[in-house]
């Protein structure tokens, strides 16, 4: 059986106040090519199909992505879809509904809402979607922990249990592939930082299973293997999501499980979006931009040195003109403009800016919902206190 392992789409997610769903569903377009050029058996996404948005819209993004796999299953390959942290786990039994309208081939549709295993073509398969902590608190006695390290340790102890349990069942004489959206403990992001319980629920590779194939991971969104006697792999994000991944190259794995012994790995990459800072004078502005290549695409910072002549507002206008993705503009040098430190007349003026930090900084973060409503409720109670103490 040849699987192409890919993972954390994020479909419909935003970045500042661009829309990134047209661009991701390109990369989606071109992994269904790669997995029909391929002659792939089954196409594997494994968590953050999804990013959480308003259900009218998720519920348009599901019906676009129905489409797309609709020729791939009527000509005969199989998907299987697992939930992130980022995907409603409820939306997963409608989404189930509307991928079955569309494509009409129900056997070769896996629409996974809890743990799940079955067996194709003589493969098994276990698939562990991501451990929400509430789900995992009904297995441990009530007890409040002191920090969030602890409780995330706790937590993962009954995760390993679960994740054992799991593999124990399997026929050693059939292959078999684990498909998990979770933290393994130790995994790496671009500034090297090492991922642990303080970041979230996670399990030590020591206790990931040895009787199965391959191990395909999501949640992490550099590529990388973890050192395991089993193949073990992060595939990465589709596509680069934020600044943060500025240089990460991305990929899907084609994954061939042969009848007995472990999977073979091969890697395809796909092009990715463009991330720049940019720090250019004003005199320099207009020339800079025209031998900018692709500078309609790329998701750009500007730093502008300021003359004494400039004119800071209409400066960042031209900057946004000439680079259409620019998330920001800033100024430096001796003339650039003092910030007013003093309150502003209207915090709802601030909103958009507090929504879309909070988004960047907490993406992977479940209670991201949560901690958006609270912002916004906090908002409005400081622009209530002002209205009142102007009034």
């Amino acid at each position: 059986m040849r699987i192409l392992h890919t993972s954390d789409w994020h479909l419909g997610s935003r970045l500042y106040d661009f829309d990134r769903t047209d661009e991701l569903f390109s990369q989606v377009e071109r992994v269904c090519r790669i997995a029909k050029d391929n002659a792939v058996d089954v196409l594997l996404v494994v968590g953050d199909i999804f990013e959480r948005m308003q259900r009218d819209r998720l519920n348009n993004t599901t019906q676009r992505l129905a489409k797309m796999l609709a020729p791939l299953v009527h000509e005969g390959m199989r998907v299987i879809l697992v939930p992130g942290n980022h995907d409603f786990r409820d939306h997963f039994q409608m989404m189930r509904a509307l991928l079955e309208l569309e494509l009409g081939a129900t056997e070769r549709l896996r629409v996974v809402r809890g743990y799940d295993e079955f067996e194709w073509d003589g493969v098994q398969f276990r698939i562990l979607p991501y451990p929400e902590p509430e789900l995992l608190e009904r297995n441990r006695p009530s007890v409040a922990e002191a920090d969030l390290d602890r409780r995330n340790f706790s937590l993962s102890n009954i995760l390993c249990e679960l994740l054992r349990k799991a593999t124990s069942t399997l026929d050693p004489a059939k292959p078999s592939v684990l498909a998990a959206h979770l933290l393994i403990k130790g995994v790496t992001t671009p500034s090297q930082k090492e991922l642990g319980y303080n970041e979230d629920i996670c399990i030590g590779s020591e206790n990931l299973p040895t009787n199965v194939s391959y191990i395909a991971l999501g949640h992490i969104h550099q590529r990388q293997q973890i050192r395991h006697s089993i193949p073990c792999w992060y595939c990465g994000s589709l596509d680069r999501m934020d600044f943060g991944e500025r240089n990460d190259d991305k990929f899907v794995q084609l994954v061939d499980i042969p009848d007995s012994g472990v999977a073979k790995i091969r890697e395809v990459s796909l092009p990715v979006a463009h991330f720049d800072d940019i720090h250019v004078t004003s005199s320099d502005l207009e020339s800079f931009a025209e031998k900018y290549r692709d500078r309609e695409k790329a998701y750009v910072h500007i730093t502008i040195d300021l003359a004494p002549e400039d004119d800071s507002i209409r400066l960042q206008r031209r900057a946004r003109d000439l680079f259409p993705r620019c998330l920001d503009v800033r100024f430096a040098g001796a003339y650039a403009p003092v910030i007013n430190a003093a309150a502003p007349e209207n915090p709802r003026d601030y909103e958009t800016t507090v929504s879309n930090y909070i988004e960047q900084k907490y993406k992977d973060d479940p209670d991201l919902p949560d901690l958006q409503q609270l912002a916004q409720q906090l908002i409005l109670e400081a622009y209530g206190a002002l209205t009142q103490h102007q009034a």
